[in-house]
């Protein structure tokens, strides 16, 4: 634990409450329903392995850790898992996933105790 730890736990709390929002993360059929997220858009060019460049649009889900449990059990996100964000009454799918050749989640702070989840925009149910 660095001498930080507690001065970044404090702004993630106070970051979360003004703009966090509830959604649902979902492995299989099963699913927690309140969650505390907030999503971040982000949009880069990337260079493929031929090189052409290519758009990528990236959602990043920041995600305390003690909030990601389903059926009362922490879980770390899995490529595949699904979040489910309601945007003005309609509901969209994400899906969790790689970035490039890293893992489908980083470390947000020094102390490990907030994800930040990569996924992709894969539905909008009307």
């Amino acid at each position: 634990m660095t001498l930080f730890d507690d001065d970044f736990a404090a702004a993630d709390a106070v970051l979360a409450e003004v703009f966090g929002e509830t959604v649902a993360y979902h492995r299989g059929a099963s699913s927690n329903t309140d969650v505390t997220a907030e999503c971040t858009l982000l949009d880069r060019d990337v260079l493929d392995s031929e090189g052409f460049e290519t758009s990528l649009r990236q959602f990043d889900f920041t995600i305390a850790a003690s909030e990601l449990t389903i059926d009362g059990a922490a879980i770390v996100p899995r490529q595949g898992d699904r979040i489910i964000r309601t945007i003005g009454g309609v509901e969209h799918v994400f899906v969790v996933q790689r970035d490039g050749g890293r893992e489908c989640y980083d470390w947000h702070d020094p102390s490990k105790s907030v994800y930040v989840i990569h996924t992709a925009l894969v539905e909008i149910l009307s």
